[in-house]
């Protein structure tokens, strides 16, 4: 069993839902319970491509038990919606509740979504708790954020150095750096004011997909209204133009370039380039590029507190964990 405070790597998204530790669900675990209308739970394993067993912990409280939930499972680029009846008298049998088998591709978005679908009313409380994965499966990597920056690469928290840029991917032959315009962690930046030169971020990812952001400066004199950024990966390349000035275009700070699958060849990237004419009436700056390699639920604000235990080498199970300071049903 591996706790993970924060949810920050199980897949376990449960916003707006409120905590019962007297409602116990597997292996003793506290539960989560609404009265709101529309409100889901989701557990998203992030499997990697295979067939997984899927089944719902079903509690044992029948006081105004819910008895008609949404269950979504989403995988392979189809999803397969049942509904279930909550109360322990109806339905199926209290304990681990077999949702069928279902192939995932590992590619995108592929997780189980529990929905509210009864009226909003106290008279009904819809309770929650853990998804069992059971078959000839493995996770995804979880979620890193890759910053390359000139002489340096920070994964996640870990900053590393790398003087020559000899390792850390990023390349700017002919720039010229900067120490008086701050970057990202208020790093050198750099700039150039000739048409065509380059700048390339290359963190050399394993196949996944990632969430691409860059770091605009907030630096208004003489800044370039149009630079190119390409993102080269799975064989393609994205074409993207960016205004750098502060004051038009997206805010100042990381700007978000948009998702895109890598297919772990070590030939792609994200490269920026000056497209305006020689001139020193128009300086184009760049500094760090960010690369966060995720593998998304549908949302990402977490609970308080989750766990995922394996209780053997093929399942998986994603539930809510006792957490005494939340308020109890």
């Amino acid at each position: 069993m591996t706790p993970d405070v924060g949810n920050e790597n199980n897949g376990y998204s449960a916003l707006n839902w409120t905590t019962s530790t007297g409602v116990k669900g597997y292996d003793n675990s506290s539960s989560k319970y609404t009265s709101t209308a529309g409100r889901t739970i989701s557990w998203n394993p992030r499997l990697e491509a295979g067939m997984a067993k899927i089944s719902l912990y079903k509690l044992n409280w029948e006081d105004k038990a819910d008895s008609n939930v949404k269950i979504e499972i989403v995988h392979n680029g189809t999803t397969d919606v049942l509904y279930m009846d909550l109360r322990p008298s109806f339905g199926a049998p209290v304990g681990w509740v077999d949702l069928g088998k279902y192939l995932f591709s590992g590619v995108g978005k592929e997780f189980v979504r529990l929905t509210r679908s009864t009226s909003t009313t106290s008279t009904i409380i819809t309770r929650a708790d853990a998804v069992k994965f059971e078959g000839n499966i493995q996770q995804k990597e979880p979620h890193k954020t890759i910053i390359i920056d000139d002489e340096s690469i920070k994964i996640d928290n870990v900053v590393t150095t790398d003087a020559d840029n000899a390792n850390n991917g990023f390349s700017a032959p002919y720039w010229t750096t900067s120490t008086g315009v701050k970057g990202y962690n208020n790093s050198s930046s750099k700039f150039t004011d000739a048409v065509g030169r380059s700048i390339t971020w290359n963190p050399r990812l394993e196949a996944g997909t990632a969430r691409i952001s860059f770091n605009k400066l907030d630096w208004a004199d003489k800044a370039d209204s149009n630079v190119k950024i390409e993102i080269v990966h799975n064989g393609i390349t994205d074409v993207l133009f960016m205004d750098l000035r502060p004051s038009s275009g997206p805010s100042a700070g990381w700007v978000d370039l948009g998702s895109y699958y890598f297919s772990g060849d070590d030939s792609e990237f994200v490269r920026l380039t000056r497209t305006q004419p020689t001139t020193g009436k128009i300086i184009t700056r760049a500094d760090a590029g960010s690369l966060a390699n995720y593998y998304d639920t549908m949302n990402k604000r977490w609970i308080t507190f989750d766990e995922i235990d394996f209780p053997d080498s093929h399942t998986a199970i994603l539930t809510d964990s006792s957490h005494g300071s939340d308020y109890d049903l």
